[in-house]
């Protein structure tokens, strides 16, 4: 809001308005020496104030400003004979009256009447918060305060993918990965809010290693491990489909499979991770637990003869199919002669002893 008023001319006798707005005397010959031009905008407080007041006519050398009546608070007038500022900072905000003189030793004084409002300091403020890679982003700008008129945005460095909505003061978009940073200022009819430099991330979207899970067996101690990468913060882990064998379990903040499988088959499941602003990934996987293998029955002599035929069976139990075993000598070694042979799951030992003694050995 821009206020003139009439601008004051007083010499000892006399007085009368002048076009721009002062009052003024008359010298003796009738004429005013000289008057004050000038008007004085609104202003904020927090916010640089300047307004140019000039002399016009015939002013003398010695013309000393001063102001008189209720002027905003970080407001003075400093000027020369023929020109003058009023500038500061204000530090109070309200509705002012008050008064500019420029008077010469003689006494010849020109007054300026002015009226101003000063509004309440408004601030640009906020942070904008990190986001992840794919995942729409979204932050809002904030002014505390009431701007006069309309906020006029300027926003610098905007990375590729984000959009910036001046109604609503608001970034948003599909950020690519990176580190980035933006200045931004405000400013309104009264001129600069502030200006501000933001800096932000946007994290690489969240991904899962893809891993070949082993075997498990029933009874036996099982541990694997999911790896992800990306996202923001903590990574939490769960099952959204399908279901882990019984017995197992999925940590929820390390992403380990463990425990001790009880039964067996094949285990289809998705494995799904959190990582923080709404991002997450996704791994189906498969777990096939085999039976755990046990020694079913034997049939092996305990004493054969040099050169005589020899045969024995062992059966074994638990494997998925005959294709899983897998017979051999864990340990000693049978008597020269005789050979291990087998059939999914029956292991045979065969042949014609070559040699006498004592033989201990494992399958």
């Amino acid at each position: 809001m821009i206020r003139t008023s009439c601008l004051c001319i007083a010499l000892a006798l006399a007085s009368g308005c002048g076009s721009t707005g002062g009052q003024g005397a008359a010298d003796a010959g009738g004429v005013a020496a000289f008057t004050i031009v000038g008007a004085a905008a609104d202003g904020r407080v927090g916010l640089g104030y300047l307004a140019q007041l000039t002399l016009h006519g015939t002013a003398p050398a010695d013309v000393a400003w001063s102001v008189s009546g209720s002027a905003p608070p970080g407001l003075a007038v400093t000027g020369s004979p023929g020109a003058a500022e009023l500038a500061g900072t204000p530090t109070a905000s309200g509705d002012f009256d008050f008064t500019v003189s420029a008077q010469a030793s003689s006494g010849e004084r020109a007054t300026l009447e002015l009226q101003l409002t000063i509004d309440a300091e408004v601030t640009l403020g906020g942070s904008l918060p990190d986001g992840v890679e794919g995942v729409p982003y979204s932050a809002a700008l904030t002014l505390v305060g009431t701007p006069r008129g309309d906020v006029r945005w300027t926003l610098s460095a905007l990375p590729a993918g984000l959009l910036f909505d001046e109604d609503t003061a608001t970034l948003s978009g599909l950020p690519a990965a990176g580190t980035y940073s933006i200045s931004v200022q405000a400013a309104d009819n009264l001129g600069l809010i502030g200006q501000l430099q933001l800096s932000f991330v946007i994290a690489p979207a969240v991904t899962i290693d893809a891993v070949s899970l082993p075997d498990g067996t029933v009874s036996i101690p099982y541990q694997a491990a999911f790896q992800s990468h990306g996202g923001l913060g903590f990574h939490l882990w769960s099952i959204s489909a399908g279901a882990l064998p019984p017995g197992l379990s999925l940590a929820q903040n390390s992403g380990v499979l463990s425990g001790v499988p009880t039964a067996s088959g094949s285990f289809d499941f998705t494995v799904f991770v959190a990582g923080g602003s709404g991002s997450f990934a996704q791994l189906p996987a498969t777990i096939v637990v085999r039976r755990n293998l046990a020694i079913a029955a034997t049939a092996v002599p305990g004493a054969g003869k040099i050169a005589a035929d020899y045969a024995g069976t062992v059966i074994a139990t638990g494997a998925a199919s005959d294709a899983d075993y897998a017979w051999s000598i864990s340990s000693g070694a049978l008597p020269a002669g005789l050979v291990l042979g087998s059939t999914g799951g029956i292991a045979s030992i065969s042949g014609k002893p070559a040699e006498a003694g004592d033989f201990t050995f494992n399958l």
